[in-house]
């Protein structure tokens, strides 16, 4: 996704290098803003938001060029990747020892209290831990992501210096005049 490159200072607010007035950064924030809840994809578990302007983003690290260092923003997303990164980690070479350790399980069955078999069972065992441990760390970081979509428009309207309920009616006012 391409966002625009928005920089805010105390005094101004530039988007794509270009000094915005509060009519211009209101139509930014209209393009930006979430127009849809966040809706899971998928597996149920994952989600995505709409924008203004149509763009539908599936990752909340694609906004963070929007939102700036936002704190807590920047926290979930930091936080959702490193779980999901080591949520796989766990999860598909925990599927292959549970099921080398099914196998060996399965192989030495004949002979079951020798060392083959124990090996087997401890090897299906550790597998389906680390398996189970990265199935959790992943709904945790969809968690920690969806956290990050709701918290999304405070986090824009703070980067772009609006205030959405108060500056639209400012807007309006100010073409009547």
């Amino acid at each position: 996704m391409i966002c625009p490159r928005i920089i805010c200072l105390s005094f101004a607010c530039f988007i794509n290098g270009q000094v915005c007035s509060a009519e211009q950064r209101l139509k930014a924030y209209k393009e930006l803003r979430p127009v849809a809840p966040t809706v899971g994809y998928g597996s149920g578990v994952d989600a995505a938001m709409v924008l203004g302007n149509g763009t539908v983003v599936r990752h909340a690290e694609d906004l963070m060029p929007v939102v700036g260092d936002d704190p807590a923003f920047a926290n979930y997303v930091q936080k959702s990747k490193r779980k999901s990164t080591i949520g796989n980690f766990l999860l598909y070479p925990g599927a292959i020892v549970a099921i080398v350790g099914i196998s060996v399980m399965s192989a030495s069955i004949m002979h079951f209290g020798s060392t083959l078999s124990w090996v087997g069972i401890g090897l299906g065992v550790g597998g389906l831990a680390a398996e189970l441990t990265g199935v959790g760390l992943g709904l945790s970081a969809s968690v920690d992501e969806q956290a990050a979509f709701a918290i999304y428009d405070n986090a824009l309207q703070k980067r772009l210096g609006v205030n959405h309920e108060i500056d639209v009616k400012d807007v309006k006012d100010s073409r009547k005049e």
